[in-house]
């Protein structure tokens, strides 16, 4: 009975599947480890009102991120033709394109009155223009994130994971030393995701040179309009 479970634990620990999630856990690990050593730092160089105001940046930025691809992300790995999940991943970024777009237009309407209610009154407006730009990004994340485990492409995943916070951190720390204030978080912020997606585009820079067509949109549009949740 050991030697079956000793066995059955060896052939798991060897298996494809363990590695490459280990992999990637690793990734999220170092990079967390980073960014909480940073903390330390960084909440030594900015006020606790920078710190609030960047949080509820943010915080707004991951809300309508979540919904800003229409979860059309989640189907990527599912089909066979990789044309289709070449089309999937282009429309997704399409619709986080236009809710980026949207989210900015709203933010630069005269006066305080919409910003004043998700606690960015008096926010600058250049300020306020990253939460769009973080929403374009977390969207374009979380489909890079599914193109990148559909072609299996594990250690560059968690290397860009340590790579983004390297990049985040080291930024915010190094404003915070000539200018501290909002605008070195939220550039520290734009840099790591900047670099993030740039080492994802670079993986996949081989991958994905599919000529898609408006029917073949509409066609996956009509396949998934019940999968998107």
């Amino acid at each position: 009975m050991i030697n079956k479970v000793r066995t059955y634990l060896g052939n798991m620990v060897r298996s494809k599947f363990v590695r490459s999630v280990t992999t990637v856990a690793s990734g999220s690990a170092i990079g967390q480890l980073i960014a909480a050593v940073a903390s330390l730092l960084i909440a030594r160089l900015y006020t606790p009102a920078d710190m609030g105001l960047y949080a509820s940046c943010v915080a707004i930025a991951a809300t309508i991120g979540v919904i800003a691809t229409g979860k059309y992300e989640m189907a990527i790995v599912l089909p066979e033709d990789d044309r289709d999940a070449t089309a999937l991943a282009y429309l997704a970024m399409m619709i986080a394109s236009i809710c980026a777009t949207l989210t900015l237009a709203i933010s630069l309407i005269p006066g305080d009155s919409i910003l004043g209610l998700v606690g960015l009154g008096g926010v600058p407006k250049g300020w306020v223009c990253f939460v769009s730009l973080f929403i374009f990004f977390a969207g374009l994340d979380a489909v890079m994130h599914r193109l990148m485990i559909r072609d299996a492409k594990f250690r560059p995943l968690a290397a860009t994971t340590i790579l983004q916070q390297t990049a985040s951190n080291g930024t915010s720390i190094g404003m915070g030393f000539w200018k501290p204030g909002l605008g070195g978080l939220l550039l520290g912020n734009a840099i790591g995701e900047f670099i993030r997606h740039t080492w994802l585009f670079w993986h996949q820079r081989h991958s994905r040179h599919h000529r898609i067509t408006v029917s073949k949109y509409a066609h996956l549009r009509k396949d998934t309009n019940v999968f998107p949740c």
